[in-house]
């Protein structure tokens, strides 16, 4: 674990660990990611439920890991409701509020959305080769903890599949749950509940997009567009 240097109130600066994942290795560099991936993000989520109570935005609590929320349902209400007024802030388009709140009102008229998810665990938030290095034998290294999140294991696992494995990339998700199911099992019902968890990924991917500003204007609101579009998709499906 590398020296913590300073720890803020919403932040800490740690040295740089030597085994840092690689932005240009990608599952091309690292093809045995997926599996050893899998393994150690299940590890986290095993690890960390003793200490966990909650759902929501971590805080420390006596040596524990506490969140505002007793339930998932509400915890992600909650969390679409704030995303939509952090892209206002970050001067989003209003179709692309708007179909944030498109889906907050449809999972608010759903109590039972995620009935069977399971209890909280620390969630990494963006379990991808650009965060998580492996080495022989499992994970080496994990970065860019700013996203952790209380929440059921599946979130962080729709969260690392749907960005890391695209169309065509089926054996690599194959590998990364059967890898996290050696260390331990995702709950019944899992791909039951997958869509709900997808378009509360898409409104992540929004946020994300805005709030990292890495592209132009011209193609931020192309890519908003489409993922306007496959929400609206999956919203209608519901």
């Amino acid at each position: 674990m590398p020296a913590v240097r300073h720890v803020g109130a919403a932040f800490y600066v740690a040295d740089w660990h030597p085994a840092a994942p690689d932005p240009g290795d990608g599952l091309e560099g690292e093809p045995a990611w997926p599996e050893r991936a899998g393994r150690g993000l299940a590890t986290l989520h095993a690890e960390s439920r003793p200490l966990v109570e909650g759902y929501g935005r971590p805080s420390a609590d006596d040596g524990g890991l506490a969140a505002g929320h007793g339930d998932w349902h509400a915890a992600a209400v909650a969390s679409l409701r704030e995303r939509r007024a952090t892209l206002e802030a970050h001067g989003c388009a209003d179709a692309d509020a708007a179909v944030v709140t498109r889906v907050a009102d449809l999972l608010a008229d759903r109590p039972d959305a995620f009935e069977g998810a399971g209890p909280p665990v620390c969630c990494h938030g963006w379990w991808s080769p650009e965060h998580v290095a492996v080495r022989e034998g499992g994970v080496a290294c994990v970065v860019d903890l700013e996203h952790a999140l209380l929440a059921p294991a599946e979130w962080d696992y729709w969260r690392a599949a749907l960005p890391t494995f695209l169309a065509g990339e089926e054996a690599g998700l194959a590998a990364f749950r059967e890898g996290y199911e050696s260390v331990r099992p995702l709950p019944a019902g899992v791909d039951d509940r997958a869509p709900w968890f997808r378009l509360l990924c898409g409104t992540y991917f929004m946020e994300s997009l805005y709030v990292q500003d890495e592209h132009g204007p011209a193609a931020t609101r192309e890519r908003a567009a489409a993922l306007r579009e496959r929400l609206s998709d999956r919203l209608e499906q519901r």
